[in-house]
């Protein structure tokens, strides 16, 4: 049991999606529906990117039929059917699709929406992923569930070994901001999973308040003084972030890098390998620096 009597890693019964919330601030692996899925599922829809990209490497691609408009990666995707977004599906959409199982995530749709699919008797999977080590929980799940329980295993594995060659990297005594957006400029702020891939690159965050996505000013990130800011570019062209900063490039005597493609920050199968990237681009950004003192 969980804080307040929540219980984790089970299907639940009546009155599940109202427990929703209540669940997954507890932080468990994952939650489901009383309406069970059939013994196999062959017809997913999936409400987060991240989940697609995981079922996808664990070769049950051809099982998706419906997927968000933020869905990128890999190819495939983006010739499977739209449901919407990631916190405003279509829940038309997603019935027409007549999916065996709806996948979501902790921050994803809300209560109400979850309570349509009750009503509907659609079964769904809802997961925490907030964590580097939620990816293990999503994969497992999404293997047993998919009959893919041999992949799943195997991209764990791949993914854990990752960690560890990024963990072997020597730590930095600097510190970062993560800029998500820049209308307005939103950083990831203290229990994220922005400041938790600080942490994984050696860094410690610049931002030391209590809100996880703080909206700063240009005065506040250059009282900050970062070593580094990383630009994640939510727009996804990288074309804009340098000018951006153009008019306080110079007060801030920071080291930049920039990542252009967003989708390598999400929890998927290439997040090790984008984190030992980025790590590999703060050094250099960090030895351009020094090099012109």
């Amino acid at each position: 049991m969980t804080p307040g009597g929540c219980q984790t890693g089970h299907l639940l019964g009546a009155g599940a999606s109202m427990l929703v919330l209540c669940l997954l601030a507890a932080s468990p692996s994952w939650i489901a529906a009383e309406a069970p899925p059939p013994a196999e599922i062959t017809r997913v829809v999936s409400i987060a990117p991240t989940v697609s990209e995981i079922i996808c490497a664990i070769g049950a691609c051809d099982k998706l039929v419906g997927v968000t408009r933020f869905d990128d990666y890999p190819q495939q995707v983006k010739g499977i059917a739209k449901i919407g977004g990631f916190v405003d599906p279509s829940l038309e959409a997603i019935l027409n699709l007549r999916p065996h199982l709806v996948v979501l995530t902790k921050n994803g749709p809300n209560q109400s929406f979850v309570r349509a699919l009750d009503q509907h008797k659609l079964p769904w999977i809802a997961f925490a992923d907030e964590r580097l080590d939620d990816f293990a929980a999503i994969a497992e799940k999404l293997g047993a569930l998919l009959r893919r329980e041999r992949e799943a295993a195997a991209l764990v594995a791949a993914f854990m070994a990752g960690l560890r060659t990024l963990n072997e990297q020597p730590r930095l005594t600097k510190s970062a901001l993560v800029v998500y957006d820049h209308a307005p400029l939103i950083v990831a702020g203290p229990d994220t999973f922005g400041a938790e891939i600080l942490g994984r690159c050696g860094l410690v965050n610049a931002y030391t308040g209590g809100v996880r996505y703080p909206t700063l000013d240009f005065e506040t990130v250059v009282r900050s003084k970062p070593d580094v800011i990383i630009d994640v570019d939510m727009d996804g062209d990288g074309k804009s972030s340098p000018g951006y900063w153009s008019p306080v490039r110079p007060a801030l005597k920071s080291a930049f890098v920039f990542v252009p493609d967003p989708g390598l920050m999400r929890l998927g199968p290439r997040l090790p390998g984008a984190m030992l990237a980025l790590r590999r681009q703060i050094d250099a950004a960090l030895a351009a620096g020094r090099a012109q003192k």
